[in-house]
């Protein structure tokens, strides 16, 4: 090898390194522009969950409304099977658009209850109603709802109070018996 050969591949290896040195640059740059990607992500999601929380509030309370008001009712049918397991995929997913479909299966429900009470229920108690007519376990109720058994019983508790039921009726029969 003569001295060119060398000066010549002395100069690719520079080459070589300054390439790897601008790619590395490259890489930083990019990677510098993918933190505020990422936080834009973060806080895209972040959004997301709080206005899905503020329209499933909405549609609870729009339920609470429409069940509170005693409107009419528009029919009375049989419920089908599908449409009670639907339901029940509904209640374990701890969907808000649960009790919008139990209230279009079951559209007297929550004004037979409130016929049924000296004082109106409140929307949690009549969720807790549409649970125990899908013959939901206090503890299934809990574990679904994310809430402790307790305070599932304490609601039951309530509402027996509300309805004036006497200790010797069964509220999950009860509830069943309401069409």
């Amino acid at each position: 090898m003569g001295r060119l050969d060398r000066v010549h591949l002395k100069n690719i290896g520079q080459a070589k390194n300054e390439l790897k040195n601008q790619e590395e640059q490259k890489q930083t740059i990019i990677s510098g522009k993918q933190v505020p990607g990422d936080l834009i992500l973060k806080g895209s999601t972040i959004l997301y969950f709080i206005i899905s929380n503020l329209i499933r509030r909405k549609k609870q309370v729009q339920v609470a409304d429409v069940q509170y008001k005693g409107l009419p009712i528009d029919r009375e049918r049989e419920v089908s099977i599908f449409e009670i397991n639907k339901l029940n995929d509904l209640a374990k997913m701890d969907d808000p658009s649960f009790m919008l479909k139990f209230h279009e299966y079951f559209p007297s429900f929550a004004a037979l209850l409130n016929q049924n009470s000296c004082v109106p229920l409140t929307y949690s108690e009549i969720e807790i109603c549409a649970y125990t007519k899908l013959t939901f376990s206090t503890k299934e109720i809990a574990l679904y709802r994310n809430c402790t058994i307790r305070s599932v019983d304490n609601r039951k508790h309530r509402i027996r109070k509300k309805m004036k039921l006497t200790p010797e009726i069964d509220f999950m029969v009860w509830i069943a018996n309401i069409k």
